[in-house]
């Protein structure tokens, strides 16, 4: 089966999630969203497309705070096997904010990367002002944190480098690849399906998000 045919399969399933085809894109063969288990980087030998159904790219940037703040709603919801991309640029260090919004005012899943340390008076949260820098994921339930929230100080991100995140959605837990690397598997309560909004903020410049 070639190619464009084997994609066009792929496009008109709902539960393909990507297609995989070998150096020479002869033999290609469709991945479906309930047999993902994580995220397996391809070899240079091999192509690996990921059926997209929202793609944002160079977002809207504030030049006057420096600040992105966007909410993209995903009406349908999200299914296990979807993969979140975020590439970005962090322009300070004082705050950037993934969360997986439902209904009303619950969130499923909050990423947050921070400093913690006061910033100088000209707020340029630069790597000398930020000593403190953490990474927490967490829910929240009708305007509750979870009392387990996870916290790492191995803070992923360079200042004014272009990063690549993913988001892997299972059935109960979300898995976030920072860099190709594993960075942390944190259980959810809620099914992927409740999701309604994607909201992205801080002091980022936004190529690309996509799902």
């Amino acid at each position: 089966m070639d190619v464009s045919t084997q994609a066009l399969n792929c496009v008109n399933n709902i539960n393909c999630g990507a297609m995989i085809c070998d150096k020479d894109r002869k033999s290609c063969y469709n991945c479906f969203k309930d047999l993902f288990q994580g995220l397996e980087f391809p070899k240079s030998w091999t192509w690996f497309y990921l059926k997209r159904k929202l793609v944002i790219l160079d977002a809207p940037y504030n030049q006057t705070n420096g600040m992105t703040r966007e909410i993209y709603p995903v009406s349908s919801g999200l299914m296990s096997g979807d993969v979140i991309c975020l590439k970005a640029r962090l322009t300070k260090f004082d705050n950037l904010l993934l969360e997986l919004w439902e209904n009303g005012s619950g969130i499923t899943y909050h990423f947050r990367a921070r400093c913690d340390s006061p910033c100088s008076p000209d707020l340029n949260c630069s790597s000398s002002d930020c000593t403190i820098k953490n990474v927490v994921i967490d829910s929240n339930t009708n305007g509750q944190w979870s009392i387990s929230p996870y916290t790492s100080f191995d803070y992923p991100f360079v200042l004014n480098q272009v990063f690549t995140v993913f988001f892997h959605i299972g059935p109960s837990s979300v898995d976030v690849y920072i860099n190709q690397r594993m960075f942390k598997s944190f259980l959810t309560s809620r099914p992927p399906q409740v999701i309604r909004s994607i909201r992205v903020e801080g002091s980022l410049v936004v190529h690309e998000l996509s799902v």
